[in-house]
């Protein structure tokens, strides 16, 4: 079954029309230890369970959910390198190494070797120029898509959301490689094809 992303929280989670923005975007946001969409709507913010939908209940581990940005047109920010093999669990223990290392290292952003990191990592840097990319034209096809790790927040926030931290990513794999994306590219529910 082919949905956009709206359609599949209309019909399987009971989202209204009222809990989209503009007819085809979502907030998303950090609430009860999770990353979830949540509604704009006043009426739906007093619904208890009708305001806050966790990614891990909409992409469900039980399910095979493939995602395809074939229509997405925004930019959206992406890491500036992916894993070029191996499992979605493998691929997250590379990044949070690679994170670790990268908080602990004694260099200043001048000095560091990140390549060097990468590799120590068995990560590759990847070849866009900058970590705000075009999805559909990366990820025009359906593509497999993990959610299931650990989320946090920040201690501020930035456009009335806070999640913006590096740990807010969801790993989508093309082939072989598994790119991390942050959660905001989900937002225009309207532009992303859901494949189940």
């Amino acid at each position: 079954m082919e949905l956009t992303l709206k359609e599949y929280l209309i019909k399987f989670f009971g989202a209204k029309e009222s809990f989209f923005e503009e007819g085809y975007k979502c907030k998303l946001d950090y609430k009860q230890g999770t990353v979830g969409f949540v509604s704009s709507s006043f009426f739906s913010k007093i619904t208890p369970g009708k305001s806050f939908i966790p990614l891990d209940k909409v992409f469900s581990s039980k399910k095979k959910i493939k995602l395809s940005y074939s229509s997405h047109p925004n930019r959206c920010r992406i890491e500036e390198f992916y894993s070029p093999n191996g499992t979605f669990r493998e691929a997250i223990k590379k990044f949070d190494k690679y994170h670790i290392d990268l908080k602990h290292s004694d260099f200043d952003d001048d000095e560091l070797d990140n390549e060097k990191l990468l590799n120590k990592n068995g990560l590759k840097e990847a070849t866009f120029i900058d970590n705000y990319i075009s999805l559909y034209e990366l990820f025009e096809e359906y593509c497999d898509v993990y959610f299931h790790h650990d989320y946090e927040t920040q201690s501020y926030d930035i456009n009335g959301t806070h999640n913006i931290s590096s740990q807010n990513y969801f790993l989508i794999k093309k082939g072989k490689k598994i790119y991390y994306v942050h959660t905001e590219s989900l937002a225009c529910v309207g532009w992303i094809g859901v494949k189940i």
